[in-house]
């Protein structure tokens, strides 16, 4: 029974889960494409006010909050429902 569980949790992470993009890009080239999106310099500030605010206040990954994994800019919602869940077990 818990080897079910296993395989259909690992079947649901693998649909949250993107391809992986094969175009490799270097460091330097992923930091400007960031800067490039950035619409303007406000952009920027709030987007190092919220790196600043996350680096004071890091998330206990042990025992997640959904709304503070929302914060997080690669978090979806679903993702952070599946982690909230998986955590919890």
């Amino acid at each position: 029974m818990k080897r079910l569980r296993v395989i259909c949790f690992c079947s649901f992470i693998s649909t949250l889960a993107p391809a992986q993009d094969t175009t490799a890009v270097s460091p330097e080239e992923a930091i400007e494409n960031i800067l490039n999106d950035a619409a303007d310099e406000q952009d920027l500030q709030q987007f190092g006010e919220e790196l600043e605010y996350l680096q004071q206040r890091p998330i206990n990954l042990t025992a997640p909050n959904y709304n503070d994994l929302l914060k997080l800019p690669f978090v979806s919602p679903l993702l952070a429902e599946a982690i909230v869940l998986f955590t919890d077990t």
